[in-house]
C-alpha cells in the first residue's frame, strides 16, 4: 500500500527567517531548538530574533557529533517542556531532532543551513555510532510539519555542501532505475521515478550557475530551483513508499564507507556519488559511469578511494566491500549480478577511470 509522508509546508526563499518567528507561533510558542554552536550563532541575528519578537519561548539544546541514540536521548530530555523541537543545522542534527521528536509525538520544524542533502524534508533518520560508522536508520511517523530554507543562509555555506547535496540528488534516479521493471505496475513508484528524473534534468540544466552563485554568495534563480531540487524534490521522492525493498546499491556502498575512520573526512554526498559510479559500472553501463565520474570531478568531488581517505589496495577494497550489506530481497528485483567479486570489479574500473580523470586535469 503507497504512503506519502511529507511536510505540511515548505518555504524556500532568500531571507525568509527573518520573519519565520510568526509561522513557528501559530504552531506554539514553546519551543527547543537543537543546533551546534555554529549553525546557532549564524541564524542569532534572523531566526532566533524573530523568534523572540514573535513571542515565542526558546530553549537551546546545543548538539555535537552524529545522529546516535545518545544524542537523541538527550534531545528528548531537554525538549521535555516543549511543544515544538527546532532542529538548525546539517543532516546529523535535522536526523536526530526528527526522531526525538517522532518518538515523543511533538512537532518538528527544520531549519537547514547547508544544502547537502534531503533531510530537512525526509520522514527518516539515519543512525551513526559516536564514531561516525553507519549504523541503520529509522522510518519516521512523519515528516517536519514545516521545513524553512533560508536561501540566503544557504548561499554562505562553502560551496563543496551545495556540490554534495546535488550529488546525493542525482542519486535518487540511478538507485530507483534499476528497479523499474520489477515494480512497473507501481503507480507509488512512477510517481517517485518520475520526480527523480525531475531533479536530475533540473540538475542538468542549472548546476553550474547554481555553483558558481554559490562561490559568490549570492542567490539567483538558479540556485534556488538548484537547493528546492535537493531538499524538496530529492525529499519527495523519498517521501513515497510502497514496502518494496530497494537495493540503493550507492547508500550501501556509502554505509560500508563509514566504517572506515578515514572516509569520514569526505560529506555523505562525496560517498554517494563514488557509490554512484561503482554502480553504474555493476550494471554494466560503463560509458555512463565514466561520464559521471568526469562531472564529479569537474564539480571538485572526489571520484577515488584515494580522495575519500582510502587506499586503493586489493586488501583495502576487499575490506570495504565485506562492509556493504545488501538484502537478498532487494538484489532479486535486478537485472544485474551484485554480489561480491562482481563489486570488487567495480571498484577496481570505478578507479581506474577516477585516476585517468584526475591526471587529465593536471
Amino acid at each position: 500500500m503507497p504512503v506519502f509522508k511529507t511536510p505540511k509546508n515548505y518555504i524556500s526563499g532568500a531571507g525568509i527567517l527573518q520573519s519565520a518567528g510568526e509561522l513557528v507561533a501559530a504552531i506554539s510558542k514553546n519551543t527547543l531548538v537543537v543546533g551546534g554552536e555554529k549553525a546557532i550563532r549564524e541564524v542569532q541575528d534572523s531566526f532566533m530574533k524573530s523568534l523572540d519578537e514573535a513571542g515565542v519561548k526558546t530553549e537551546i539544546s546545543i548538539f555535537k557529533g552524529y545522529c546516535t541514540e545518545e544524542n537523541i536521548d538527550k534531545i528528548k530530555q531537554h525538549a521535555k517542556n516543549a511543544e515544538i523541537i527546532i532542529g538548525v543545522g546539517g543532516g546529523s542534527v535535522l536526523d536526530a531532532a526528527k526522531a526525538a521528536g517522532d518518538d515523543e509525538n511533538k512537532t518538528v520544524i527544520t531549519v537547514p543551513t547547508v544544502a547537502a542533502t534531503c533531510a530537512a524534508w525526509s520522514a527518516l533518520s539515519v543512525f551513526y555510532d559516536k564514531d561516525g560508522r553507519a549504523t541503520g536508520h529509522q522510518l519516521l511517523k512523519q515528516a517536519p510539519a514545516l521545513v524553512l530554507a533560508d536561501l540566503a543562509l544557504l548561499a554562505q555555506a562553502p560551496k563543496r555542501f551545495l556540490i554534495a547535496g546535488i550529488i546525493d540528488t542525482l542519486a535518487k534516479w540511478y538507485e530507483l532505475k534499476p528497479h523499474e521493471e520489477y515494480e512497473r505496475e507501481s503507480v507509488a513508484f512512477h510517481i517517485s521515478l518520475s520526480t527523480s528524473k525531475l531533479a536530475l534534468e533540473l540538475i542538468a540544466q542549472h548546476a553550474e550557475k547554481a555553483i558558481l552563485a554559490n562561490e559568490q554568495r549570492e542567490v539567483n534563480a538558479s540556485f534556488k530551483t538548484v537547493v528546492d531540487s535537493i531538499i524538496e524534490l530529492a525529499g519527495l521522492v523519498g517521501s513515497i513508499t510502497n514496502g518494496a525493498p530497494r537495493a540503493v546499491l550507492a547508500h550501501s556502498l556509502h554505509n560500508g564507507l563509514t566504517q572506515f575512520k578515514r572516509a569520514h573526512q569526505s560529506l555523505h554526498g562525496e560517498l554517494v556519488g563514488y557509490g554512484l559510479i561503482v554502480q553504474l559500472f555493476l550494471e554494466g553501463k560503463e560509458a555512463e559511469a565514466k561520464q559521471l565520474s568526469e562531472r564529479i570531478a569537474e564539480w571538485g568531488a572526489p571520484v577515488t578511494l584515494d580522495e575519500l581517505g582510502l587506499k586503493d589496495t586489493s586488501e583495502e577494497i576487499n575490506q570495504i566491500i565485506n562492509e556493504v550489506k545488501l538484502r537478498k530481497q532487494a538484489l532479486d528485483q535486478l537485472t544485474f549480478i551484485v554480489d561480491q567479486q562482481s563489486f570488487i570489479k567495480a571498484v577496481k574500473k570505478a578507479e581506474k577511470v577516477g585516476k585517468t580523470k584526475k591526471i587529465e586535469s593536471l
